[in-house]
Protein backbone atom coordinates (compact mmCIF):
# COMPACT_ATOMS: atom_id res chain seq x y z
CA UNK A 1 0.00 0.00 0.00
CA UNK A 2 1.28 3.49 -0.90
CA UNK A 3 -0.33 6.93 -0.79
CA UNK A 4 -3.49 5.44 0.69
CA UNK A 5 -4.22 3.14 -2.28
CA UNK A 6 -4.96 -0.47 -1.36
CA UNK A 7 -6.33 -3.58 -3.00
CA UNK A 8 -5.16 -5.81 -5.84
CA UNK A 9 -5.49 -5.55 -9.58
CA UNK A 10 -5.76 -2.58 -11.92
CA UNK A 11 -8.09 0.27 -10.97
CA UNK A 12 -9.03 1.08 -14.56
CA UNK A 13 -10.83 -1.67 -16.48
CA UNK A 14 -11.92 -1.79 -20.13
CA UNK A 15 -15.58 -0.92 -20.56
CA UNK A 16 -17.87 -2.64 -23.05
CA UNK A 17 -19.49 -0.45 -25.69
CA UNK A 18 -23.23 0.09 -25.63
CA UNK A 19 -25.23 -1.98 -28.09
CA UNK A 20 -24.69 -5.42 -29.58
CA UNK A 21 -23.12 -7.00 -32.64
CA UNK A 22 -19.47 -6.55 -31.70
CA UNK A 23 -18.43 -10.19 -31.26
CA UNK A 24 -17.30 -12.89 -31.24
CA UNK A 25 -15.25 -12.29 -34.43
CA UNK A 26 -13.35 -9.15 -35.36
CA UNK A 27 -11.00 -7.73 -37.96
CA UNK A 28 -8.62 -5.12 -36.54
CA UNK A 29 -7.02 -2.82 -39.12
CA UNK A 30 -3.89 -0.81 -38.48
CA UNK A 31 -4.69 1.99 -40.94
CA UNK A 32 -7.76 4.08 -41.71
CA UNK A 33 -7.47 3.26 -45.41
CA UNK A 34 -7.60 -0.48 -44.69
CA UNK A 35 -10.46 -0.03 -42.21
CA UNK A 36 -12.51 1.89 -44.79
CA UNK A 37 -11.73 -0.65 -47.53
CA UNK A 38 -12.73 -3.55 -45.27
CA UNK A 39 -15.95 -1.74 -44.33
CA UNK A 40 -16.76 -1.40 -48.01
CA UNK A 41 -15.84 -5.02 -48.78
CA UNK A 42 -17.97 -6.37 -45.93
CA UNK A 43 -20.93 -4.04 -46.42
CA UNK A 44 -20.38 -2.14 -43.18
CA UNK A 45 -19.59 1.30 -44.61
CA UNK A 46 -22.63 2.93 -43.05
CA UNK A 47 -22.22 1.28 -39.65
CA UNK A 48 -19.00 2.82 -38.34
CA UNK A 49 -19.11 4.64 -35.01
CA UNK A 50 -16.38 6.48 -33.08
CA UNK A 51 -14.20 4.52 -30.65
CA UNK A 52 -11.60 6.75 -28.98
CA UNK A 53 -9.47 7.91 -31.95
CA UNK A 54 -10.68 4.96 -34.05
CA UNK A 55 -13.92 3.58 -35.43
CA UNK A 56 -15.85 0.36 -34.92
CA UNK A 57 -18.48 -1.22 -37.13
CA UNK A 58 -20.60 -4.29 -36.40
CA UNK A 59 -23.12 -6.20 -38.47
CA UNK A 60 -25.27 -7.31 -35.55
CA UNK A 61 -24.50 -10.96 -36.31
CA UNK A 62 -21.32 -11.57 -34.37
CA UNK A 63 -18.78 -9.83 -36.63
CA UNK A 64 -17.10 -6.42 -36.27
CA UNK A 65 -14.33 -4.23 -37.67
CA UNK A 66 -12.17 -1.83 -35.68
CA UNK A 67 -9.34 0.56 -36.48
CA UNK A 68 -7.12 2.33 -37.14
CA UNK A 69 -4.51 1.58 -34.48
CA UNK A 70 -0.93 2.88 -34.37
CA UNK A 71 1.62 1.60 -31.86
CA UNK A 72 1.40 -1.07 -29.20
CA UNK A 73 -0.24 0.92 -26.35
CA UNK A 74 -3.10 2.27 -28.44
CA UNK A 75 -3.64 -1.02 -30.31
CA UNK A 76 -3.99 -2.76 -26.95
CA UNK A 77 -6.53 -0.17 -25.72
CA UNK A 78 -8.74 -0.96 -28.72
CA UNK A 79 -8.18 -4.71 -28.38
CA UNK A 80 -8.99 -4.68 -24.66
CA UNK A 81 -12.16 -2.67 -25.28
CA UNK A 82 -13.37 -5.04 -27.98
CA UNK A 83 -12.62 -8.08 -25.83
CA UNK A 84 -14.79 -6.48 -23.15
CA UNK A 85 -17.51 -6.29 -25.83
CA UNK A 86 -17.38 -10.05 -26.33
CA UNK A 87 -14.82 -10.43 -29.13
CA UNK A 88 -13.02 -13.77 -28.90
CA UNK A 89 -11.49 -14.37 -32.35
CA UNK A 90 -9.40 -11.59 -33.91
CA UNK A 91 -7.51 -11.15 -37.15
CA UNK A 92 -5.15 -8.18 -37.26
CA UNK A 93 -4.25 -6.61 -40.61
CA UNK A 94 -1.09 -4.51 -40.45
CA UNK A 95 1.89 -3.20 -42.40
CA UNK A 96 5.55 -4.06 -41.80
CA UNK A 97 9.04 -3.27 -42.97
CA UNK A 98 11.07 -6.18 -44.32
CA UNK A 99 14.49 -6.91 -42.82
CA UNK A 100 14.98 -9.98 -45.01
CA UNK A 101 15.87 -10.05 -48.70
CA UNK A 102 13.47 -12.98 -49.05
CA UNK A 103 10.49 -10.78 -48.18
CA UNK A 104 9.80 -7.97 -50.60
CA UNK A 105 7.27 -5.16 -50.87
CA UNK A 106 3.80 -6.62 -51.29
CA UNK A 107 4.59 -9.95 -49.64
CA UNK A 108 2.22 -11.12 -46.90
CA UNK A 109 3.46 -12.57 -43.62
CA UNK A 110 1.38 -14.50 -41.07
CA UNK A 111 3.73 -14.27 -38.07
CA UNK A 112 4.73 -17.34 -36.08
CA UNK A 113 5.72 -15.09 -33.17
CA UNK A 114 6.70 -11.53 -32.37
CA UNK A 115 9.93 -10.46 -30.70
CA UNK A 116 9.03 -7.98 -27.96
CA UNK A 117 10.84 -4.67 -28.30
CA UNK A 118 7.87 -2.58 -27.17
CA UNK A 119 6.92 -1.44 -23.69
CA UNK A 120 3.34 -2.68 -23.45
CA UNK A 121 3.81 -6.45 -23.23
CA UNK A 122 5.88 -6.27 -20.04
CA UNK A 123 2.86 -5.02 -18.11
CA UNK A 124 0.97 -8.21 -19.00
CA UNK A 125 3.91 -10.56 -18.50
CA UNK A 126 4.94 -9.42 -14.99
CA UNK A 127 3.11 -8.97 -11.72
CA UNK A 128 3.46 -5.70 -9.80
CA UNK A 129 6.01 -7.39 -7.54
CA UNK A 130 8.08 -8.65 -10.48
CA UNK A 131 8.17 -5.40 -12.42
CA UNK A 132 11.53 -3.64 -12.46
CA UNK A 133 12.17 0.10 -12.53
CA UNK A 134 12.86 1.34 -16.04
CA UNK A 135 16.53 1.96 -15.27
CA UNK A 136 16.97 -1.68 -14.22
CA UNK A 137 15.01 -3.39 -16.98
CA UNK A 138 17.17 -5.11 -19.61
CA UNK A 139 15.45 -4.36 -22.90
CA UNK A 140 18.39 -5.66 -24.93
CA UNK A 141 17.25 -9.26 -24.57
CA UNK A 142 13.77 -9.44 -26.05
CA UNK A 143 11.38 -12.26 -25.32
CA UNK A 144 8.69 -13.30 -27.75
CA UNK A 145 4.92 -13.56 -27.83
CA UNK A 146 2.86 -15.93 -29.93
CA UNK A 147 -0.44 -15.93 -31.79
CA UNK A 148 -3.09 -18.56 -31.38
CA UNK A 149 -1.45 -21.22 -33.52
CA UNK A 150 -4.81 -22.68 -34.55
CA UNK A 151 -6.04 -19.24 -35.59
CA UNK A 152 -2.78 -18.46 -37.41
CA UNK A 153 -2.81 -21.73 -39.36
CA UNK A 154 -6.47 -21.27 -40.20
CA UNK A 155 -5.80 -17.72 -41.41
CA UNK A 156 -2.82 -18.72 -43.57
CA UNK A 157 -4.76 -21.58 -45.15
CA UNK A 158 -7.83 -19.43 -45.76
CA UNK A 159 -5.77 -16.68 -47.38
CA UNK A 160 -4.03 -19.20 -49.62
CA UNK A 161 -7.44 -20.58 -50.64
CA UNK A 162 -8.49 -17.05 -51.56
CA UNK A 163 -5.39 -16.65 -53.73
CA UNK A 164 -3.19 -14.68 -51.31
CA UNK A 165 0.27 -16.22 -51.00
CA UNK A 166 1.64 -16.06 -47.45
CA UNK A 167 4.74 -17.01 -45.51
CA UNK A 168 5.06 -17.97 -41.83
CA UNK A 169 7.96 -16.34 -40.00
CA UNK A 170 8.83 -14.33 -36.86
CA UNK A 171 8.57 -10.54 -36.75
CA UNK A 172 10.02 -7.87 -34.47
CA UNK A 173 7.81 -5.21 -32.84
CA UNK A 174 9.26 -1.85 -31.83
CA UNK A 175 7.97 1.39 -30.30
CA UNK A 176 10.51 3.51 -32.16
CA UNK A 177 10.46 3.33 -35.98
CA UNK A 178 13.05 6.11 -36.19
CA UNK A 179 15.45 4.00 -34.09
CA UNK A 180 15.57 0.97 -36.40
CA UNK A 181 19.36 1.00 -36.55
CA UNK A 182 21.57 -1.47 -38.45
CA UNK A 183 22.66 -3.00 -35.13
CA UNK A 184 19.09 -3.69 -34.07
CA UNK A 185 18.02 -4.86 -37.53
CA UNK A 186 20.91 -7.35 -37.63
CA UNK A 187 20.25 -8.50 -34.07
CA UNK A 188 16.64 -9.41 -34.76
CA UNK A 189 17.38 -10.79 -38.22
CA UNK A 190 19.90 -13.17 -36.61
CA UNK A 191 17.06 -14.43 -34.40
CA UNK A 192 15.00 -15.18 -37.47
CA UNK A 193 12.80 -12.10 -37.68
CA UNK A 194 11.95 -11.14 -41.25
CA UNK A 195 10.08 -7.87 -40.65
CA UNK A 196 9.42 -5.10 -38.14
CA UNK A 197 6.16 -3.45 -37.09
CA UNK A 198 4.73 -1.53 -34.11
CA UNK A 199 1.80 -3.61 -32.82
CA UNK A 200 2.01 -7.37 -33.35
CA UNK A 201 3.90 -8.67 -30.31
CA UNK A 202 1.75 -6.62 -27.93
CA UNK A 203 -1.46 -7.85 -29.53
CA UNK A 204 -0.25 -11.45 -29.21
CA UNK A 205 0.67 -10.89 -25.56
CA UNK A 206 -2.66 -9.36 -24.57
CA UNK A 207 -4.70 -11.92 -26.50
CA UNK A 208 -2.88 -14.72 -24.68
CA UNK A 209 -3.38 -12.93 -21.34
CA UNK A 210 -7.11 -12.50 -21.98
CA UNK A 211 -7.41 -16.05 -23.34
CA UNK A 212 -8.76 -15.09 -26.75
CA UNK A 213 -7.56 -16.14 -30.21
CA UNK A 214 -5.60 -13.71 -32.36
CA UNK A 215 -3.60 -14.04 -35.56
CA UNK A 216 -2.08 -11.42 -37.84
CA UNK A 217 -1.53 -10.80 -41.52
CA UNK A 218 1.18 -8.22 -42.26
CA UNK A 219 1.83 -6.84 -45.73
CA UNK A 220 5.36 -5.60 -46.46
CA UNK A 221 5.20 -1.86 -47.10
CA UNK A 222 8.91 -1.01 -47.10
CA UNK A 223 12.36 -2.60 -47.00
CA UNK A 224 15.35 -2.08 -44.69
CA UNK A 225 17.58 -5.07 -45.40
CA UNK A 226 19.92 -3.26 -47.82
CA UNK A 227 21.17 -0.78 -45.24
CA UNK A 228 18.98 2.04 -46.55
CA UNK A 229 15.22 2.62 -46.40
CA UNK A 230 13.17 1.68 -49.45
CA UNK A 231 9.56 2.85 -48.96
CA UNK A 232 6.99 1.09 -51.11
CA UNK A 233 3.74 2.64 -49.93
CA UNK A 234 2.80 3.84 -53.41
CA UNK A 235 4.08 0.78 -55.27
CA UNK A 236 1.65 -1.36 -57.31
CA UNK A 237 2.83 -4.51 -55.51
CA UNK A 238 1.89 -3.08 -52.12
CA UNK A 239 -1.44 -1.68 -53.29
CA UNK A 240 -2.35 -4.90 -55.12
CA UNK A 241 -1.59 -7.03 -52.06
CA UNK A 242 -3.73 -4.81 -49.83
CA UNK A 243 -6.62 -5.02 -52.28
CA UNK A 244 -6.27 -8.81 -52.41
CA UNK A 245 -6.21 -8.98 -48.61
CA UNK A 246 -9.35 -6.85 -48.33
CA UNK A 247 -11.22 -9.18 -50.67
CA UNK A 248 -9.84 -12.33 -49.06
CA UNK A 249 -10.52 -11.25 -45.48
CA UNK A 250 -14.03 -10.16 -46.43
CA UNK A 251 -14.70 -13.57 -47.97
CA UNK A 252 -13.22 -15.33 -44.94
CA UNK A 253 -15.35 -13.29 -42.53
CA UNK A 254 -18.54 -13.79 -44.50
CA UNK A 255 -17.81 -17.51 -44.63
CA UNK A 256 -17.25 -17.63 -40.86
CA UNK A 257 -20.72 -16.21 -40.31
CA UNK A 258 -22.38 -18.99 -42.30
CA UNK A 259 -19.97 -21.68 -41.03
CA UNK A 260 -19.17 -20.76 -37.41
CA UNK A 261 -16.35 -22.77 -35.77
Amino acid sequence: MQNGVSGAGPLVQPIALAGTGHGPRMLLASTEADFDALCSATGLSGCAKPLFMSKVAGNGHGFSLAGPVVGAPYAVIILETMIACGVREIVYLGWCGSISENHRIGDVIVPTHGYIDEGTSVHYLMTDEEALPADQADMSVASASHPSEVEAMRLAMALEQEGVKTSRAPVWTTDAPFRETPVKINRFAERGAVAVDMETSALFTVARYRQVSLAAALVVSDELFTGSWNPGFASPAFQDSRTALHKALSAICQGSQTNPS
